[in-house]
């Protein structure tokens, strides 16, 4: 609440800054306060309408609010902006999944996505996700091994947190607690 104060005295003094209302709507999607920060996000994207990020940013709002059609458009948005930004394409691909259930939907919105534009990690950790939900763990344990990453952006964990994360899966508790305390 302190923060919110502070940023809404910003706001006063500098109405036209985009960025500010993406620390409030930020602010407010953490409180919970989903309208607020809709609004507040689509207010940034106004004063800024060429910011992949904050277009990004107002799509993700809509999918975590389940408003599909709203959250496909900014996603696309974002997307005609910088076509070869990585993060709309994932976000398509959870969509994909959280709007019909079916993760072979999202992996093939990932599948044209070159290892090379994944630096962080964050589609080699989505499409391990998408495999690990159809419980396809040979396909999750080969991306596991194929990804260059060492810590990926996607969670902030390393791979061997996901090493534990599948040997669990597979029901291998010792494996399991190793690779946990390899992460750890």
């Amino acid at each position: 609440n302190a923060a919110l104060k502070e940023f809404e005295v910003a706001a006063a003094a500098s109405p036209n800054n985009a960025e500010i209302y993406v620390y409030i709507g930020g602010l407010y999607r953490r409180q919970g306060r989903w309208r607020e920060s809709i609004a507040t996000f689509e207010r940034a994207r106004s004063l800024d309408p060429r910011n992949r990020g904050i277009a990004f940013m107002a799509a993700n709002n809509y999918l975590f609010v389940r408003d599909w059609a709203a959250a496909s458009a900014g996603f696309n948005r974002a997307l005609a902006i910088k076509p070869d930004f990585v993060l709309p394409r994932v976000g398509l691909a959870y969509l994909e999944v959280f709007r019909s259930g079916n993760p072979a939907a999202g992996r093939k919105t990932l599948e044209n996505i070159p290892a090379s534009g994944d630096p962080h990690g964050i589609v080699a950790i989505s499409r391990w996700d998408l495999a690990m939900l159809e419980r396809d763990y040979a396909t999750a344990e080969k991306i596991l091994a194929d990804a260059s990453f060492t810590n990926s952006s996607a969670g902030g964990a390393g791979k061997t947190f996901y090493q534990g994360r599948l040997a669990l899966a597979r029901g291998d508790i010792e494996s399991a607690q190793r690779y946990f305390d390899m992460a750890r």
